[in-house]
């Protein structure tokens, strides 16, 4: 299973950053998810109209519409009268997210888990919160997952692990019989434990506004199901820059940010099937996952810290971590 990474040259890459930086400029609401305490807030905004969780719910689904509230993360920001909730353009494939927050304003979802990110040494937390409820015309529970505006709804049945804080995601690999992954030995040396606390300051940054955020979510899954979005491709490049990540310039740092755009579903199915039949089988915190494209139906995850992945089934293949103790620099 691979997040569609597109190249430079494709249309939905060349999005331009005065684009980007206009669509800012239009925004009403803060969307700056950083709380007092340094902690990162997984709902919309830290504080403001935007700061509204299921226990708290808006009383309006203006404020599910990310043309007028997030008009950045869309291609058409300047149209006004462009209809976006949670992100997209055709209202009923979100009706599972309306269902939920009408019945989170009658208390009647569960608080599963909630998460605060925060950067403590060489740890990275991810923001995340998670609900327990039953979708209309199902006859199972599901969790949905939810993330700075992205989210995620998968079945109870599929997550038995949640309860210990754990998520299963799944890989698909096609006919591959082998599958490569990421791992960082330890104790760590000097100069590898200062990209890893660089790659974590990136982190950081690119979860601190919930714009920003969604923005990088989706900005190399490019497909046609997110032809909508205002795609920027560059733009984690611009955010690393920011904070001194030079990942372009340190084996470490690039297999870092590399292995952060790899592709994971949360459904079992969607890697036998879709993007099988071999595939493996990991468990990771839930508070390590970035959310991306739940209008795509593919239950995609994306990992940030590869030390917190662990591979724990093969199906037709095999799987083992790269070994960095024999990389060069």
């Amino acid at each position: 299973m691979g997040a569609r990474i597109g190249n430079p040259g494709d249309q939905a890459s060349k999005q331009s950053h005065t684009e980007w930086r206009f669509c800012v400029r239009m925004k009403k609401h803060p969307t700056t998810t950083l709380a007092k305490n340094n902690k990162i807030s997984p709902w919309l905004s830290a504080s403001g109209e935007l700061a509204y969780t299921p226990e708290n719910p808006p009383a309006r689904d203006y404020f599910f519409q990310y043309g007028w509230i997030l008009p950045e993360v869309t291609r058409n920001c300047a149209n006004r009268k462009s209809h976006y909730y949670f992100g997209h353009p055709i209202k009923a494939d979100s009706d599972f997210l309306f269902d939920f927050w009408n019945r989170a304003r009658n208390g009647r979802v569960s608080q599963i888990k909630v998460c605060y990110g925060h950067k403590d040494g060489v740890d990275f937390t991810a923001p995340i919160a998670i609900y327990r409820y039953r979708p209309r015309f199902e006859q199972s529970d599901h969790y949905l997952l939810i993330q700075h505006g992205s989210y995620q709804l998968v079945k109870v049945k599929d997550q038995p692990f949640i309860s210990e804080g754990l998520l299963t995601m799944y890989r698909g690999i096609r006919e591959s019989r082998e599958y490569k992954y990421l791992k960082i030995e330890t104790p760590l040396p000097a100069k590898k434990r200062a990209l890893l606390d660089s790659y974590f300051a990136v982190q950081v940054k690119a979860f601190s506004d919930s714009a920003l955020s969604f923005a990088i979510a989706h900005s190399r899954v490019i497909r046609c199901e997110t032809d909508f979005l205002n795609l920027d491709f560059c733009i984690w490049d611009r955010v690393a820059e920011s904070v001194g990540f030079e990942w372009k310039k340190a084996k470490f740092a690039e297999q870092l940010s590399n292995s952060h755009w790899q592709s994971f579903t949360l459904d079992q199915r969607i890697a036998a099937i879709k993007f099988g039949p071999n595939y493996v089988k990991c468990t990771t915190p839930v508070s390590n996952i970035r959310l991306t494209t739940f209008f795509a139906g593919e239950h995609e995850v994306m990992a940030i810290d590869p030390r917190k992945v662990e591979i724990i089934a093969t199906m037709k293949c095999h799987g083992h971590f790269n070994s960095l103790a024999k990389m060069k620099e």
